[in-house]
């Protein structure tokens, strides 16, 4: 072969993967679609029942201030009570059941929604 004929072969390649390579550099971290912001929180969520006081049925935005009581009851279950402090209640203490290795307790400072399902005070709660 033509020693010129392999030259531009070479360049030809060496050019194709520069392009590449800087077209890979430029691309990252741009947004290549339409992004979806959540309307709600996304986080863990637990079930269970505030017992300290009544509530109403609605939801409420509160935040961690307490995990305390928690108990193992099998099958890699804990029962715990979460403090949550909200605006309209002040601290709701919330008893509820997870598994730990899947989720953990409820902490201090999280941020909570937490969604009253009925009088009797059962709520469910759902971290950001």
């Amino acid at each position: 072969m033509n020693s010129k004929l392999i030259v531009a072969i070479a360049i030809a390649v060496l050019i194709g993967i520069g392009s590449f390579y800087i077209i890979s550099i430029i691309s990252k971290g741009k947004v290549t679609g339409q992004t979806i912001y959540p309307t709600e929180p996304r986080g863990d969520v637990f079930e269970g029942v505030i017992t300290n006081m009544k509530v109403s049925p609605g939801t409420l935005n509160g935040a961690g201030v307490y995990d305390k009581s928690c108990i193992s009851i099998g099958n890699g279950l804990t029962k715990c009570d979460a403090g949550i402090k909200t605006d309209e209640y002040g601290i709701l203490n919330f008893n509820y059941i997870h598994n730990m290795g899947i989720k953990p307790c409820i902490a201090p400072g999280d941020k909570l929604s937490i969604k009253v399902t009925n009088s009797d005070g059962s709520a469910i709660v759902q971290r950001y």
